[in-house]
């Protein structure tokens, strides 16, 4: 049975308590850290401007020199060090669980001391939501075509089951031809996929991604929507997000 949303929230607080909050220092800081070294080191910056962070807002030394890009670099990295704080995430793996319908069973699963892909999936969100939600970014999808995305990928869903379905089988056909001969039932996804034949051979390599799935049922969805969004140049889990989210909220 899925978590209710109570039960969500408290789960969110274990994971931040017993594992990411201990973790900061020596990972998720890190993280931040190396990217602001690394903007620098773009632009030919060695010697990073001293900040001071308060209030979410970088302060430089007084008569300090300092050009618009290094402080557009530093607003980054003070936003990116308050997105670690307890209160942007508890509530952000609240939702990550509530969307991903946990249950007991993850919940199980993600404290038995055994490596669990679970762990990656909230490192990955974790990380997204760090690093790649800036203001003023324009989404290469708009929130019209949310709905477009989720269209698709539901038509998708049927030929990567019966497709995922032949390769388990380990059959002799290639991915084309599998595709060919399921066009004449499922004739747009197929010409679809057909024409993103790259794309879908390398999400079908991708094991962080296709893994998250258990079920020959939840890989083959994972993957019709992790592929609905490459027309408009979506990464697989991006693409999955928006796909589901588009299903969720269809107007």
């Amino acid at each position: 049975m899925q978590l209710s949303e109570k039960e969500s929230e408290q789960l969110a607080e274990k994971v931040y308590d017993k594992i990411i909050g201990p973790s900061l220092p020596m990972k998720w800081h890190q993280w931040v850290i190396q990217r602001r070294m690394d903007q620098f080191d773009r632009i030919g910056i060695f010697a990073f401007p001293p900040i001071v962070i308060v209030n979410n807002e970088p302060v430089y030394p007084i008569r300090a020199l300092i050009e618009d890009k290094h402080r557009a670099i530093d607003r980054e990295y003070a936003e990116s060090m308050r997105k670690l704080e307890r209160k942007e995430l508890v509530p952000l793996l609240k939702a990550l669980f509530i969307r991903e319908g946990y249950t007991l069973e993850h919940k199980e699963e993600l404290f038995s001391g055994h490596a669990s892909h679970y762990w990656w999936q909230i490192m990955e969100e974790v990380e997204k939501f760090v690093f790649h939600t800036r203001k003023g970014r324009k989404p290469k999808a708009a929130l019209s075509d949310y709905k477009k995305i989720a269209a698709l990928a539901e038509e998708l869903v049927p030929v990567c089951e019966k497709l995922l379905g032949e390769l388990e089988s380990e059959t002799k056909h290639t991915i084309g031809e599998i595709l060919e001969f399921l066009r004449k039932d499922y004739p747009k996804p197929c010409a679809f996929l057909l024409a993103h034949l790259p794309a879908l051979e390398s999400a079908l390599v991708n094991k962080k991604f296709m893994e998250r799935r258990k079920t020959l049922r939840g890989r083959a969805r994972h993957l019709a929507y992790g592929l609905a969004g490459t027309d408009y140049g979506l990464s697989l889990s991006t693409s999955a997000s928006i796909a589901a989210q588009g299903k969720r909220n269809p107007a």
